[in-house]
């Protein structure tokens, strides 16, 4: 719901890019991956050797990737709380929008929506989809640059 074919789609935290493979299939975007772990960049870049190239090793807070990403995907729990902002502004820096999420939240609650809007930050778009368990939703935002 957050992008659109043909866009350029960074996922932060890709780990082995599964996630990067499930989106160029289902939504058509040309993926990259940034990855803290050289050890899971590597798997990935094995898995994926078409992608290989866009496949990063970094840390998130301070990663320069010279150029723009249409979307990055990321969720806030990648760094400690009193930098949470500063990771979002950082992407910012470099991407048109910034998609939060999935992840599980109880419904009652918009936890880190919230704490984002908190922060100053209009959220642009979300998603929520049914959870197995009722009280929980997964949950997905964006914010746009």
């Amino acid at each position: 719901e957050a992008l659109a074919p043909g866009q350029s789609f960074l996922d932060v935290g890709c780990a082995n890019g599964h996630l990067l493979e499930s989106m160029a299939r289902w939504a058509g975007i040309e993926p990259y991956g940034l990855e803290i772990s050289p050890e899971l960049a590597e798997l990935a870049r094995r898995r994926l050797p078409r992608w290989g190239e866009r496949i990063w090793v970094g840390n998130a807070l301070d990663w320069l990737p010279g150029r723009r990403f249409d979307v990055v995907r990321a969720d806030l729990v990648y760094v400690p709380v009193p930098r949470r902002r500063e990771l979002l502004e950082h992407l910012l820096s470099y991407a048109d929008r910034v998609v939060l999420g999935v992840f599980n939240e109880e419904r009652a609650h918009l936890g880190r929506e919230e704490q984002v809007g908190g922060w100053g930050f209009a959220i642009a778009g979300r998603s929520e989809r049914s959870h197995p368990d009722t009280r929980l939703a997964y949950r997905a935002f964006w914010v746009d640059a």
